[in-house]
C-alpha cells in the first residue's frame, strides 16, 4: 500500500497525490522557504473530514541537530499537521504521476509509517526524509537515503531528516463517524491503531494521569483525548484526533481487552474489560487498563484507569501526607487478628495506593489474599486474584468460587478490592463474622458514612454494631500541592492591582473562620516556574503532586450503638464533642473531620485556599452555615431564659 496515500487518506485512484499542509509556530531560519508548488505538482488539498489535527507524542524527544552517515536532522520536532506548513514544508509522495518512474520509491512495509521520504514541492527532484525518532539512527535510514540518490534524488541541503511524532507518522484520517456495532479493524491497520492507542496512554502515564478520557463524537469530524491529572481533567489540543480515526482505534483495541462479554465494539451499549499493555516509555512499563465505556447521546466515552503493575515499592505513609496523629492511629489499629479497616472517597482518591502502603508494612510472616478488579498493585508476598464483575449486574461466577475457596488458602488478612455489590458484601460479613482481619474500600461521602454505605449494600446493622467488627473508618481526598512559585496571600492583599480587593476579602474571611494566623497561605501561580510547567499544561502550572487529607473513626462502644441505630445526626455530634476545642491550626486530628484537615494544610501553606473550596465547599457557604449554628444556639438559649420567666 502506497504510505503517503495512506498517510493522507486519499484513495489509490486519486488522480493527483496530496500535499500535506500545517501550521505551528515559526519557521527557523534554516529551514526551506515556502515556495508555490509547480503546475506539474500541484497540490491537492486534503480530505475536508481530516480537519486540522493536533495529535499526541508518544514522549518527549530531544532532537539533535546531526545524525551517523552525514544526515543532518532538522532543529525542531513536528508534533502535528498544522507543524508543517509553520516550517515551510509542503511537500508530496514520490510516487505522483508526475515523477518519473525511474524516480518513484516507496519504503517496505516494514518501515512503513517510521521512514517515510517525501518531494519537496517547488523544489526540482529535492526529497527530505520524515522519519519516527527511533528510526533517525542506523543502517535503515542510511540505506534509504543512499536508494534515494542513486534514483536521482537530491536530499534538501539545510537538513535531510524531520523527527515527526508517532501518531502523525501513523494517522489515516478517513470518513465521517458511524455508530453501532463494529467490526475491528485487520491486519497492519490494526497494529497501527493500537500502536497510536500506546503512545496515547503512554504520554498520559509519564504525565502523571491516572484515568483517561476517549471521547468519540458521534456528530463532529473531531474528538478528543482527555487525561485525569492531580485530580482535574484536562483535554489538550494536541490530542484532537479525526472521530472516524478515533473509533477504528478504539474498536481495534477493544478486540485485545480480556473479560468482555461481547465480541465486537457496540457504541450503543456500556461495556467494560481489562487490557494488558507495555507502555513505550522508556522503562517499557507493564500497565492493565479498566475499560469501562459508557454510551451517552453525543459522546460515546471510554474511561480507562492506568493500573501499573509490580514496578517500585509501595509509597510511604509519610509520603502520601499523612499527619503523626494520623499515623500513630494507622500503626495502631494494625495490630492484632479480627476487624476491617475501610477506606472511603471518590474515584481517584488514592485508596487502594494507601492501602498497598498498609498492606506493605505488615509482618512478613503474615498470608495477604487479595481480589481486586483488576489488581492494581502485583507484590510477590501476596496471593492477588483479578475478578472482573460483569455490568450487567448478574453474580460472578468466578468471584463465588474463589469466594468458597478463600477459607482453604490458611490465609491471616484479606484484601478486598471494593465491596460495591451483595456478593462482596456477603464475603465482608463472613470475615467480621469468622473473626479475620479485613481490608476494603467503598465509596463514601465521610468516615461516619461508611457503616451505612456497607449496610446499603447488605451486611446486617447488627454486624458492623458489634464492637470490634469495624477497627477503623478512613475517609481519604486526594488536592493538588502549590509549587514553590506560589505567592503569599498577605502580599497579593496588600499589594496594589485590580484583584487586590479580592485577596483582601479572602484574606479577612479565613481569619474569621478559621481563627488562626494565615501568614503562611499561599495561592497558586497560574504561570507556573520550571518545577511545575514541565508537562506544558497550563491548567496546572502552579500545582506539584498531590497530599492527602483525610478524617479517621475509630469506632468505640458510643459510637457502634449510633452505627446500631442508623443515627447519623447523632455521629455528628459525637465528633465535634471528640474534638472539643482544639484549633484549625493544631496537628491534633481527632474528631476532626477531612476538609479540617485541609484547611489545616491550607494554613501551613500547602494548599491553595482556591483547591480547597473546590473538593469541598466554598468558604462562603462554611461562614453562612456558621452564622446559622449560632442563631439557632442564640435562639435556644433565649428560649430557655423565657420559659424560665414564665415559670
Amino acid at each position: 500500500m502506497d504510505l503517503l496515500r495512506r498517510i493522507t487518506g486519499q484513495a489509490k485512484q486519486a488522480a493527483e497525490p496530496p500535499v500535506i499542509r500545517a501550521t505551528l509556530g515559526t519557521r527557523p531560519a534554516a529551514s526551506p522557504p515556502a515556495v508555490a508548488p509547480s503546475p506539474a505538482a500541484a497540490p491537492v488539498a486534503a480530505p475536508a473530514t481530516a480537519g486540522k489535527l493536533v495529535l499526541p507524542r508518544s514522549m518527549h524527544v530531544a532532537v539533535e541537530p546531526s545524525a551517523p552517515g552525514g544526515l543532518v536532522c532538522a532543529p525542531f520536532l513536528i508534533e502535528s499537521q498544522d507543524a508543517f506548513d509553520a516550517h515551510g514544508l509542503h511537500f508530496g509522495p514520490l510516487t505522483q504521476p508526475s515523477i518519473p518512474s525511474s524516480m518513484r520509491f516507496t519504503v517496505h512495509d516494514s518501515l512503513e509509517a517510521k521512514i517515510i521520504p517525501v518531494a519537496l514541492m517547488g523544489r526540482e527532484n529535492t526529497c527530505l526524509i520524515l522519519v519516527h525518532s527511533e528510526y533517525r539512527e542506523g543502517p535503515e535510514i542510511e540505506e534509504v537515503a543512499e536508494e534515494l540518490k542513486r534514483r536521482g534524488w537530491k536530499l534538501n541541503p539545510e537538513y535531510q531528516l524531520v523527527v515527526v511524532d508517532p501518531t502523525l507518522l501513523a494517522i489515516t484520517a478517513r470518513g465521517a463517524p458511524a455508530t453501532g456495532r463494529l467490526r475491528a479493524p485487520v491486519g497492519k491497520e490494526s497494529s497501527d491503531l493500537f500502536e497510536m492507542f500506546r503512545a496515547i496512554v503512554t504520554w498520559g502515564h509519564v504525565n502523571g494521569a491516572a484515568d483517561i478520557d476517549f471521547k468519540f463524537n458521534r456528530r463532529s469530524e473531531r474528538s478528543q483525548v482527555g487525561f485525569s491529572i492531580g485530580g482535574m481533567w484536562v483535554y489538550p489540543e494536541r490530542h484532537v484526533l479525526p472521530s472516524d480515526l478515533m473509533r477504528k482505534m478504539l474498536s481495534s483495541v477493544f478486540q485485545r481487552g480480556n473479560g468482555h462479554a461481547e465480541s465486537i465494539l457496540d457504541l450503543n451499549i456500556e461495556q467494560a474489560l481489562n487490557i494488558e499493555l507495555e507502555l513505550g516509555d522508556p522503562g517499557r512499563t507493564n500497565v492493565v487498563l479498566r475499560w469501562a465505556s459508557m454510551a451517552a447521546d453525543v459522546y460515546y466515552s471510554v474511561t480507562v484507569r492506568i493500573v501499573e503493575q509490580g514496578g517500585e515499592g509501595a509509597v510511604s505513609l509519610e509520603g502520601l501526607g499523612y499527619l503523626p496523629q494520623q499515623l500513630e492511629t494507622l500503626n495502631r489499629t494494625m495490630v492484632g487478628d479480627g476487624g476491617a479497616i475501610v477506606f472511603s472517597g471518590r474515584v481517584n482518591s488514592g485508596k487502594s495506593t494507601t492501602l498497598d502502603a498498609l498492606l506493605s508494612g505488615l509482618d512478613p510472616t503474615v498470608k495477604i489474599v487479595t481480589i481486586e478488579d483488576p489488581v492494581e498493585k502485583i507484590r510477590f508476598s501476596r496471593i492477588c486474584n483479578t475478578v472482573a464483575r460483569p455490568l450487567t449486574g448478574q453474580p460472578s461466577t468466578v468471584l463465588r468460587s474463589k469466594l468458597l475457596t478463600l477459607k482453604r488458602t490458611g490465609f491471616n488478612a484479606f484484601y478486598l478490592g471494593e465491596i460495591r455489590d451483595h456478593e462482596s458484601a456477603m464475603a465482608a460479613q463472613d470475615c467480621f463474622q469468622s473473626g479475620q482481619r479485613l481490608f476494603t474500600t467503598v465509596h463514601a461521602s465521610s468516615a461516619r458514612e461508611i457503616p451505612s454505605r456497607l449496610a446499603g449494600v447488605g451486611i446486617e446493622r447488627s454486624v458492623l454494631a458489634s464492637p470490634g467488627n469495624l477497627r477503623l473508618l478512613v475517609y481519604q481526598a486526594l488536592v493538588p500541592k502549590t509549587c514553590t512559585c506560589a505567592f503569599h496571600l498577605s502580599e497579593l492583599s496588600s499589594g496594589g492591582g485590580e484583584r487586590a480587593p479580592y485577596w483582601k476579602q479572602l484574606r479577612e474571611r479565613l481569619q474569621r473562620l478559621f481563627d488562626s494566623d494565615v501568614g503562611l497561605v499561599r495561592v497558586r501561580n497560574p504561570h507556573g516556574c520550571p518545577l511545575c510547567t514541565d508537562h506544558g499544561i497550563p491548567e496546572l502550572y502552579g500545582f506539584k503532586g498531590r497530599t492527602a487529607v483525610c478524617e479517621m473513626v475509630e469506632p468505640d462502644e458510643e459510637f457502634c450503638e449510633l452505627i446500631g441505630r442508623g443515627d447519623s445526626v447523632g455521629m455528628v455530634h459525637y465528633l465535634r464533642a471528640l474534638r472539643g476545642d482544639t484549633r484549625f491550626d493544631d496537628a491534633d486530628m481527632r474528631g476532626k473531620s477531612a476538609l479540617d484537615c485541609a484547611v489545616y494544610k491550607m494554613l501551613r501553606g500547602e494548599l491553595d485556599p482556591h483547591s480547597v473550596e473546590s473538593r469541598f465547599e466554598a468558604f462562603a457557604t462554611i461562614e453562612e452555615k456558621q452564622v446559622m449554628h449560632r442563631a439557632r444556639v442564640l435562639g435556644g438559649k433565649l428560649r430557655q431564659v423565657e420559659n424560665v420567666a414564665n415559670a
